[in-house]
């Protein structure tokens, strides 16, 4: 993977960002690889040689990087002997060793649990305020549930609640009324039965494991980002604003009907994380197919 400088930064800026493309080696399938796409793990490893990224697409990367950090010694300075930070588990799963680290862990004392002992999971995120408005939490329900199931079989310990510490990076006062009130928020997360995590780190496992250049499989809308899924476009005349947006064709038509005044424009696709945020994206069919 080759790395560019494409806006001239300074070497000090360079060597700063290129800190954080250096991840932990770990044996295993990391759980924010399992949660992903099978698709694209596949394509890194064969064009691998081919890829370049600009060392600036880095900062976003480095400022999670930092609250992180800064989180973790504000924790260890609390000194609460009940807290656990930055333990990385493993666990094997049909064949394949599957590892995560997870931020925060909390041992509470419980009278419905074995050992009298039951956790609660923590994760430490940096978001747009956008997404806090939305309450579209569903990657981090899938990620905070393999955590769980992490903590399960690891160390027979039952999870019994789920949260997201979400630091909004954009956030502004306002007096919308959907605005969050702050910039930092706990955001609780859907804790799973436990077959449902097994299930789903079962399905998972079998997904990449027969994931193969030779029988790739399709990323989903979700795992694209699609943007909105409303691609047939009612106009009126020549009207450069839409009137209505329909997610089929066969809804648009009946919309339409007989009324010669309006007219039907079908929009591309956009696929957020293909454009924006996937190293391989420019070797994909997949995503060529909607250029």
């Amino acid at each position: 993977m080759k790395t560019t400088n494409k806006h001239n930064l300074p070497a000090v800026i360079v060597q700063f960002l290129k800190h954080f493309d250096q991840q932990q080696a770990v044996e295993g399938l990391r759980v924010s690889t399992l949660i992903g796409s099978a698709r694209v793990p596949v394509l890194k490893s064969v064009y691998f040689d081919k890829i370049e990224t600009d060392v600036s697409d880095r900062a976003m990367t480095a400022f999670g990087s930092a609250v992180h950090l800064w989180f973790e010694h504000t924790v260890k300075v609390m000194q609460n002997p009940s807290v656990l930070t930055e333990q990385r588990l493993s666990v094997d799963a049909h064949g394949v060793k599957v590892t995560g680290q997870i931020d925060y862990q909390e041992y509470k004392l419980s009278e419905y649990v074995d050992k009298g002992v039951s956790v609660a999971i923590k994760d430490v995120k940096t978001c747009a305020t956008y997404k806090i408005i939305k309450g579209d939490y569903k990657d981090w329900e899938n990620q905070l549930n393999v955590y769980a199931w992490l903590v399960r079989h690891a160390k027979n310990l039952k999870v019994d609640s789920l949260a997201v510490i979400a630091f909004m990076k954009d956030w502004k006062a306002n007096d919308k009324p959907d605005n969050p009130s702050c910039a930092a928020q706990e955001i609780p997360i859907k804790l799973w039965t436990e077959k449902e995590q097994d299930d789903y780190v079962e399905d998972r496992v079998r997904k990449h494991t027969r994931a193969s250049f030779e029988h790739l499989p399709l990323c989903t809308d979700e795992e694209r980002w699609l943007v909105d899924s409303r691609l047939f476009a009612v106009h009126e005349n020549k009207n450069s604003r839409a009137k209505r947006l329909f997610a089929t064709e066969e809804e648009s038509e009946q919309y339409v009907g007989d009324n010669k005044s309006l007219n039907i424009q079908k929009r591309k696709p956009v696929f957020r994380k293909c454009a924006k945020w996937c190293d391989v994206s420019q070797f994909c069919d997949q995503y060529q197919e909607v250029l």
